[in-house]
């Protein structure tokens, strides 16, 4: 079968005749419809991600057919025990694994899982790695609940976006920052509060004052570092925690920040509960 493989270190993926995979027991195999790039398929042609094996089949998300029904693949595999964040044998599909970017693979059953009949198959290879991530992120690890606040940083990522919609389906307040003024007017269509742009060295001080009444509030932020690096990150967390510690409300209040590896590397949430 054909099959884009690591053929070296900092090297692009090449495309080579490699064999059809021979499954486990546990495994099947599922003929691939579509596959998905993500930014860590960039990160590890440039040797920049963990456990990278020259020579294996790349790509974390795909879609496939196995007995005439087509199935999607959760990349996340042996996670563990706790929804909330991994296990030690935790990894991604596609490096160290083979992944998906070949016309066949050797899956084990249990990461695979009906596609939905709304999506084509296009759509629902593009689907797992960043929805699971965000999914994990806001819902098993913050713990997100119906008309809670959520900042998002970065958005116009995968995760980001995600995370964006998963928050408005619970009936949220989002707020997002972003870099790109098209990219803030897209999530305010989609159903943002409001947005700001980190590119403004006053935009700490903008949000302060639109959220000055409002401290009396439940707050939760969530941070994404790989949308705007840490110097952005690190912003954000100075200002919720000099705007809060003005409040005289650390008392009465729990606040906790949630540091996650997810897979698309280091994920870093930070939640204040007032």
């Amino acid at each position: 079968m054909k099959a884009y493989i690591l053929p070296d270190l900092k090297s692009s993926p090449a495309l080579r005749e490699v064999n059809i995979p021979s499954p486990s027991e546990s495994e099947v195999i599922l003929k691939l419809s579509a596959s998905a790039i993500n930014h860590r398929d960039i990160w590890i042609t440039q040797g920049l991600y963990p456990g990278i094996r020259v020579g294996a089949v790349m790509g974390s998300d795909g879609c496939g057919t196995l007995d005439g029904v087509e199935y999607i693949i959760n990349p996340g595999l042996s996670w563990g025990s706790q929804e909330a964040f991994q296990g030690p044998d935790f990894r991604v599909l596609g490096v160290p694994d083979d992944g998906t970017f070949a016309e066949y693979i050797a899956i084990d059953r249990k990461y695979i899982y009906p596609k939905p009949s709304h999506l084509t198959s296009y759509e629902a290879a593009a689907l797992p790695l960043a929805g699971v991530t965000a999914y994990r992120a806001l819902i098993k690890k913050a713990g997100l609940q119906p008309g809670e606040k959520v900042m998002i940083s970065g958005i116009g990522g995968g995760v980001a976006l995600f995370a964006l919609q998963f928050a408005l389906a619970l009936g949220c307040e989002v707020y997002v920052t972003s870099g790109s003024e098209e990219k803030i007017s897209k999530a305010i269509s989609l159903g943002a509060k409001a947005g700001y742009s980190y590119l403004d060295p006053d935009w700490p001080k903008v949000i302060e004052r639109c959220w000055r009444s409002r401290c009396n509030h439940r707050w939760r932020l969530w941070n994404r570092v790989q949308s705007v690096g840490q110097n952005v990150q690190s912003r954000c967390q100075n200002f919720f925690l000099r705007w809060y510690s003005r409040q005289n409300r650390w008392s009465e209040s729990t606040i906790y920040i949630l540091e996650t590896d997810f897979h698309f590397g280091k994920h870093h949430g930070f939640a204040f509960r007032f």
